[in-house]
């Protein structure tokens, strides 16, 4: 799908190869999700990317809110453009088979706190993303804010205008 010349200008590679990008996902999922899916559904293609391991990559807060003018990115470090053979190294991913892979508590100190240091830089990291969503949320409150006052402005002049309208009539 990635590779199709045809729909180049809804879905292709990144420059570097390491990400594909979807624009428009209005139109890309009525045109060509049916065509390689069962479906037509834009939520569960991301969902069905998110169950395999790709991850979003852009930031949608700060982009164009409308969908006709979005651009998803997803990243999986598997899906790289022409390494084939690591295709087979994509696969679903399951409760099960993470509980299976996952790694017995050790007891030993070292263990320890070398978890203790990687629960740290998680932490650290989701506490870093929490500020940028904050960040995010706190200019589209502003935005909101200011676009109340020139709705309320508006509104303001076309009564202003109305009641000049109606002593001239």
């Amino acid at each position: 799908m990635v590779e199709d010349p045809e729909i180049q200008h809804l879905i292709s590679w990144s420059e570097t190869g390491d990400l594909f990008r979807v624009y428009n996902p209005t139109i890309f999922s009525k045109n060509v999700l049916p065509q390689y899916f069962k479906h037509n559904n834009w939520q569960s293609f991301v969902r069905q990317l998110n169950m395999y391991g790709f991850n979003k990559v852009n930031d949608m807060i700060h982009s164009n809110l409308k969908n006709e003018n979005q651009t998803w990115e997803f990243r999986h470090p598997h899906f790289r453009k022409g390494a084939i053979d690591d295709l087979r190294n994509i696969k679903r991913k399951s409760v099960r088979s993470l509980r299976a892979t996952a790694p017995l508590p050790s007891a030993s100190p070292v263990d320890s706190d070398a978890r203790t240091d990687m629960y740290f830089r998680e932490y650290s990291l989701l506490e870093e993303r929490i500020k940028h969503i904050s960040g995010g949320y706190n200019a589209m409150a502003e935005e909101f804010t200011s676009l109340r006052l020139v709705v309320s402005k508006q509104q303001e002049v076309r009564s202003y205008l109305s009641a000049i309208r109606l002593f001239y009539n």
